[in-house]
């Protein structure tokens, strides 16, 4: 959708605040699912990895997809030696809102003198309550008793999003639950603190992973120790995880990291284990082919449909090492 957003005001930092204003800017984009893409080619297939928004060389950042959105908008940048933000369209859903989140930070450094600006309506409070939660310590002391009477608002509250049905949605997911977004969509974000707090079902879930993954190694350790894993044998697994899943994207570090440790047990037997789950899940997995049209458009039974998440679920927990180390 044509949805653009912007802040009227003040967007100039006093140099003195510019590298705290830049860290919490980052954060905010982070947190919020912010992502580009890096590209790797094989099997005569694109596999895009995920790059997570943060600062490189030079001070810049440019982001265009959004994690939780599962969806790609126009580019947009961040300057920290400007402390400068440039978006184009951004739609309407989790992308929108963490980029008025972002706009809504100048408001803030700006004693709300300016006003954050949106094709469609915009919930302020609602948004200072995300900002307060996820950076409210970090802000200056003037900043913070800008926000004193707002209650703050958990990230995974802030980014849910209601299912818009268009159009009559296919049998087979009829009866599927409604997706909510939860901090169990988080796990690459978790740290051990109260920021993403994962769910009983996810915990045992996650505790079936680990005795499965000391299962595969128990089963598989003499024969791997003679057997090479091959390089095609490892973009086999995330190009049939795409295909099948539609938006299935490894994030850049885990990929690299897998990739060059693939002969290791550990390794190997989590990448095992991934593709005994890409098995598992293929039938209820298909229904992401009965998407028809734009994607921000189709219901989230279907978008996000539980096969499709358990997949992403995982992969989330290949890339976030404290997690893996904590239950592997």
């Amino acid at each position: 959708m044509g949805a653009y957003a912007g802040y009227h005001g003040k967007k100039s930092i006093n140099e003195r605040d510019r590298a705290a204003f830049s860290r919490q800017m980052v954060k905010i984009l982070n947190y919020g699912g912010m992502m580009n893409f890096d590209v790797v080619y094989a099997l005569d297939h694109e596999i895009g990895l995920l790059r997570p928004v943060k600062l490189y060389p030079g001070g810049k950042t440019v982001f265009y997809y959004n994690y939780f959105e599962d969806e790609s908008w126009e580019l947009a940048e961040y300057d920290s030696k400007t402390c400068s933000l440039w978006t184009e369209k951004v739609g309407s859903g989790e992308f929108a809102d963490v980029v008025l989140a972002a706009y809504m930070l100048y408001c803030i450094y700006d004693d709300f003198r300016g006003t954050v600006g949106y094709t469609g309506s915009i919930n302020e409070e609602w948004i200072c309550g995300w900002i307060k939660h996820l950076i409210g310590d970090e802000l200056p002391a003037s900043c913070q008793e800008k926000l004193r009477d707002i209650e703050p608002i958990y990230t995974e509250n802030f980014l849910y999003e209601e299912d818009y049905i268009h159009k009559p949605l296919p049998p087979e997911v009829q009866d599927n639950p409604p997706y909510e977004l939860s901090d169990d969509d988080r796990l690459y974000w978790w740290d051990g603190s109260d920021e993403v707090i994962i769910s009983e079902e996810v915990e045992k879930w996650l505790l079936e992973l680990a005795d499965r993954h000391k299962q595969i190694k128990k089963e598989n350790a003499a024969k791997w120790s003679e057997e090479e894993y091959s390089e095609e044998k490892f973009f086999e697994v995330f190009v049939d995880a795409d295909e099948t899943y539609g938006r299935i994207d490894p994030f850049e570090t885990m990929f690299h990291e897998f990739m060059d440790s693939r002969e290791e047990l550990d390794y190997r037997a989590a990448l095992e284990l991934f593709r005994c789950l890409l098995d598992e899940n293929r039938e209820k997995g298909k229904v992401i082919k009965l998407v028809t049209g734009r994607w921000e458009l189709a219901s989230r039974k279907l978008t996000h449909n539980p096969a499709r998440m358990k997949i992403k679920r995982y992969l989330a927990v290949m890339a976030n090492r404290k997690l893996r180390k904590k239950i592997l």
